[in-house]
């Protein structure tokens, strides 16, 4: 999957029943648009004693399209189970500047996230991880049983939070 590691000049952005996200993104996939999925995360779960990586949607309800070319409508977009096409009909309802990156990061993997690394330093504690750093998202809570952290991050001018795996670092700087 090659072509996935290509920043797609046109991203959409669709709001859908969080159940059917899968199977919308299959469903566009190849069709309607080059590449499409909905985001999955690693998430730290105890289970008998012991913590395990389980994939969990990053934001539940949403599925990213990627087309090397503008769609003339939206209308290929609305199958069954999308609720709305996000964005703004100035735009062609695509997305543009930190949205647009974020997205393209996360096609750069795939549509996942895995285990990130987090560095303390005294009591300052960041991701190790272009995608959420900088202005992209910052810690607000840290579970060291679980080795996990909570992240804030904005999207289409909205915080989402999510709790991520993540190996955490501590420095003595």
């Amino acid at each position: 999957m090659a072509e996935l590691c290509i920043a797609m000049e046109y991203v959409y952005c669709l709001f859908c029943e969080t159940r059917r996200c899968q199977t919308i993104a299959d469903q566009l996939q190849g069709k309607v648009v080059d590449t499409a999925f909905s985001p999955k995360i690693v998430k730290r779960q105890r289970k008998n004693g012991k913590n395990i990586d389980i994939l969990y949607d990053l934001l539940p309800g949403y599925v990213f399209a990627f087309s090397s070319c503008i769609l003339k409508s939206i209308a290929p977009l609305k199958v069954d189970g999308v609720i709305k096409v996000l964005g703004s009909s100035e735009n062609n309802y695509c997305l543009s500047g930190t949205d647009k990156d974020f997205a393209n990061g996360l096609l750069s993997r795939e549509g996942r996230v895995d285990v990130m690394k987090a560095i303390k330093i005294g009591n300052a504690v960041t991701l190790e991880d272009e995608l959420f750093s900088g202005h992209n998202g910052k810690i607000i809570e840290i579970d060291y049983r679980k080795q996990r952290a909570k992240i804030e991050f904005s999207f289409i001018n909205t915080t989402c939070y999510s709790w991520i795996a993540c190996d955490i670092i501590i420095s003595s700087l």
